[in-house]
């Protein structure tokens, strides 16, 4: 963007037929205007590439992490879930945390980005640069109330993913007596209910998320640059030159991406949340107590009064069918 700006400048002062200073020779500078997007473009790929790989670590991660629970997790703790929610954390959870990661380095880059395109601005445009920021900052609220609302949203979806999920579950579990019994049109209705509320749910989401895209990555750069231009017109003595408006037009093109990598980024943030808290609920699930032990075989007693190997013996064992019926004091054997 320097660069173009400087070449305007020469640009100018050559149909003015006055002398320019600039920074190198202006085929140079035509030449750098390839040269360095080439390179931000490979260094781009390069750092998406390594986010990517980050990415699929930290799922594969996450679901061994939840594989191995669910083996190792106890009655008491299977009561408190089902299977709808274990499937949809293996398969939908851990492919939101793999997106966040993914964005990520972006995502913490930006605010930067932003900093530093409005600094030039300001060397361009002076005080009317101001009135850009106050903008941004209007925007603040509007911003957080789109992201509240994406979480509650995003929690009622996964609500009704994980009914649909059990409850299919359930008759595929049952199916042969759903077929013995002829209730396949009543499962079958109940299911397409609850597939119409996730539908809705899923729905009333991506409506939020097109409105605060449309408002934050396409609007609000355009109605920026017209307040800006406005208020510079109206402020400013010197006339709005083609070398100003061409750099500042370009450097407001350059927020375009900030804009659309922050909010992204920070929904992915939110829905990441949602599912590491669901995530850390059902890890932290108990389960079952060791109860093999590896050692020497004990010493059998026979009727001959001789020990032997492979004896099993049992002293003071109680017997429940989960945990709670141990603390509660009623076993179902001792």
């Amino acid at each position: 963007i320097l660069l173009l700006n400087d070449l305007v400048r020469y640009a100018e002062a050559l149909n003015a037929g006055l002398p320019h200073d600039g920074w190198a020779n202006p085929w140079v500078e035509v030449v750098g205007l390839f040269v360095v997007p080439l390179v931000a473009s490979i260094l781009l790929t390069r750092h998406m590439v390594i986010m990517q790989h980050c990415a699929v670590f930290a799922r594969t991660a996450c679901s061994t992490l939840l594989f191995q629970k669910a083996l190792r997790v106890s009655p008491s703790g299977r009561a408190r879930t089902n299977t709808g929610q274990v499937v949809n954390m293996m398969s939908v959870d851990t492919n939101v945390i793999m997106r966040f990661i993914q964005l990520a380095g972006m995502t913490v880059v930006t605010p930067l980005q932003i900093v530093i395109s409005l600094v030039l601005i300001e060397k361009q445009v002076g005080s009317a640069t101001w009135v850009g920021i106050g903008f941004l900052f209007a925007l603040v609220p509007l911003n957080a109330i789109i992201f509240s609302s994406v979480a509650k949203l995003r929690r009622r979806v996964l609500k009704w993913q994980d009914a649909r999920v059990k409850m299919t579950n359930d008759v595929l579990t049952g199916i042969r007596v759903i077929k013995y019994c002829a209730w396949e049109r009543p499962f079958r209705s109940e299911i397409g209910n609850v597939r119409e509320e996730e539908l809705k749910a899923l729905t009333t989401l991506t409506i939020v998320m097109l409105v605060g895209f449309s408002a934050i990555l396409f609007a609000a750069p355009i109605i920026q640059i017209i307040l800006v231009f406005m208020t510079f017109v109206l402020t400013q003595t010197e006339p709005l030159s083609a070398s100003v408006a061409f750099t500042t037009v370009a450097l407001f093109n350059q927020l375009r991406f900030p804009f659309a990598i922050l909010p992204m980024g920070a929904m992915q943030w939110i829905q990441a949340q949602i599912g590491m808290t669901r995530m850390r609920k059902y890890l932290d699930l108990p389960e079952l107590q060791e109860y093999i032990v590896n050692g020497e075989d004990p010493a059998r007693d026979d009727d001959e009064g001789e020990g032997g190997p492979g004896s099993i013996s049992m002293t003071g064992c109680t017997f429940a069918w989960s945990d709670g019926s141990i603390d509660s004091g009623k076993p179902l054997f001792k």
